[in-house]
């Protein structure tokens, strides 16, 4: 018996040796990875000062971070600050890594003290545009009901400590959200769910000059039918 107990807890030990071992593997690996999947899709410059990768804290899941991230606009707000973010975390089940399966199901997703400020120029150009348009043309698929072997998964997300600042000059308004916190349930791997949410923020809103809300406090508490194929959302 005593030689049983001695096993398992080597095997302990070993297991918790790996965790957290194997991220450092890993690591540069995924950054690379992610970093060239950023520059792929989106017309803007992301960077960020550190990443983390950790499969102890939260096992059986893993935790992914990226912390001190900036998205920088390029042409036509050449130098702009769409984005400046002190932390973005998810986590995601530690045997979907293992596999390397083309399903992956996040389990939660944070977005921690965000400055975003979005702008409209007064052409129509809007600084939140920057994903790149496919290179190629769509062309009608052989098996229109064959669906796309990827799919990607989402069960919680959240928003916290953030601002978002909206500017048009075309209509000369500014809306703004300060301390932002807005955080959703639901399943968004489905075609159809109901989606529950809770914001609690402090708006402002300026047109012509005049201004209508001067950090008014608003709480709200919202439940949605999302019908992702047809991007519909319904109040409940």
């Amino acid at each position: 018996m005593k030689k049983i107990f001695k096993l398992i807890g080597i095997l302990l030990l070993l297991l918790i040796i790996a965790l957290l071992v194997i991220p450092f593997f890993f690591k540069d690996k995924l950054e690379a990875g992610v970093k060239n999947a950023i520059n792929e899709n989106i017309n803007a410059e992301v960077n960020w000062k550190k990443l983390n990768l950790s499969l102890l804290s939260s096992f059986p899941k893993a935790s992914l971070g990226l912390h001190d991230v900036s998205v920088i606009n390029k042409t036509p707000f050449q130098g702009d600050t769409l984005a400046q973010i002190k932390d973005i975390e998810l986590q995601i089940e530690l045997l979907q890594l293992l596999k390397g399966t083309d399903n992956i199901n996040i389990k939660e997703f944070l977005i921690n003290k965000a400055n975003i400020t979005v702008k409209v120029d007064s052409l129509g150009n809007a600084n939140y545009n920057i994903a790149k348009e496919s290179k190629t043309p769509t062309e009608p698929s052989e098996t229109p009901t064959e669906k796309s072997a990827f799919n990607l998964g989402l069960q919680h997300y959240k928003i916290a400590n953030s601002n978002i600042r909206y500017n048009d000059k075309a209509s000369n308004m500014t809306f703004l959200l300060e301390d932002f916190n807005h955080e959703g349930t639901g399943d968004f791997s489905a075609s159809t769910s109901k989606l529950k949410t809770k914001t609690n923020t402090s708006v402002s809103f300026i047109m012509e000059e005049v201004t209508y809300l001067n950090k008014h406090r608003i709480k709200l508490d919202a439940d949605f039918n999302m019908d992702l194929e047809k991007m519909k959302f319904e109040f409940l």
